[in-house]
């Protein structure tokens, strides 16, 4: 027993020495209300002349070959409206019919290749070069999508035998 005095004594004598470290409490600076930044703004500023050069030819081919699929749309509707049971003659030329129109869309898409092959070069990365591609790219994609919608709804027609 004679031990374990010594040792409760060091302990106890360890305890009350005073330790100096900062407080945990907050400080004066953290009680500040933090203001929100003011929101960012890009401006946009006017696309680069020869971007525009570049881009115009571009829809205006997309519009050219969306005018060639419109055109060739016709004849294919009616193939397919008179289009018999699966398998038959009239069933598979209105097949052919399709497969042909489906061949036009290929110039839009290739014209859609090209754009985003601008949007990736670094000339373009100043906002306004951005959004005059971005306005190419949006209106070659809604002749992009008027196609595919076509497609979709002269195949479902002649996939049901109609």
């Amino acid at each position: 027993m004679r031990c374990i005095f010594p040792i409760l004594a060091i302990l106890s004598i360890g305890g009350c020495t005073a330790v100096d470290a900062p407080s945990l409490a907050p400080r004066a600076v953290e009680k500040v209300p933090i203001e929100a930044p003011e929101p960012y703004v890009e401006e946009t500023g006017a696309a680069d002349p020869a971007l525009a050069a570049r881009l115009a030819p571009l829809v205006a081919q997309a519009e050219a070959g969306h005018r060639d699929f419109t055109a060739a749309r016709q004849d294919v509707e009616k193939a397919v409206a008179a289009a018999g049971p699966s398998g038959s003659e009239s069933w598979i030329l209105a097949q052919q019919a399709l497969s042909a129109l489906d061949g036009k869309r290929v110039a839009l898409q290739d014209v859609g290749t090209k754009v985003d092959a601008i949007r990736l070069e670094p000339a373009n990365a100043a906002p306004g070069n951005r959004q005059a591609i971005e306005d190419a790219s949006a209106r070659i994609q809604a002749l992009v999508d008027d196609e595919a919608t076509t497609m979709q709804r002269l195949a479902g027609t002649l996939g049901n035998g109609a």
